[in-house]
Order: C-alpha cells, then sequence, then structure tokens
C-alpha cells in the first residue's frame, strides 16, 4: 500500500483518530529507531497556537521594504535541481 491510497482516509478520521494514529506511527518508527522514543514518556509539542509575538514579528518583517542584493550569492542551486528524485530518496533509503 502506498501513501496516496492511504492518504485520503487517514484525512477523512477524526481529531482524536488522527492524534492515535500519530502515536501508532510514532511508536513504530521508535521500533524501527530502537531508542529514539522512550516508552511511556510524553514529549512536548510545539505549536504556534497564541504564539501572538512571533507573529507580530513576521507581519513586520514581511512588511519591512525588501533590500535589492541583500543575500547575492546566498544560494547556490546544483545543475541536477531539476533531476528527478530516486526512488530510494522517496523510501529513505537515501
Amino acid at each position: 500500500m502506498v501513501l496516496d491510497e492511504i492518504l485520503p482516509e487517514a484525512q477523512s478520521l477524526s481529531r482524536l483518530d488522527k492524534i492515535r494514529l500519530v502515536q501508532v506511527l510514532a511508536e513504530e518508527l521508535e521500533r524501527d529507531e530502537k531508542g529514539l522514543i522512550e516508552p511511556g514518556r510524553s514529549y512536548p509539542i510545539c505549536s504556534p497556537d497564541r504564539a501572538f509575538s512571533t507573529a507580530a514579528a513576521m507581519m513586520q518583517a514581511l512588511d519591512a521594504p525588501r533590500v535589492p542584493g541583500l543575500h547575492a550569492d546566498a544560494i547556490q542551486v546544483t545543475p541536477d535541481f531539476d533531476a528527478p528524485l530516486s526512488d530510494d530518496f522517496w523510501s529513505g533509503q537515501s
């Protein structure tokens, strides 16, 4: 089964079932990774909910005038940028 087949089903789940699905998948990943997540331990989930000062800072940055050439040559695009990604990439093998 591929993700495209199960994604519509997962999206139609209730909020509680989606949370349970995340928990089941995290436990599955933990078994695969051996010790990445400790069983029975709670972990914080970061959320932008009620991050009003952060939202204000982002709006201020978006409203600021752009400076041409500010970060010139900061990003280098490789020649294979548009090349298709390998199956190993999509399966997590690379």
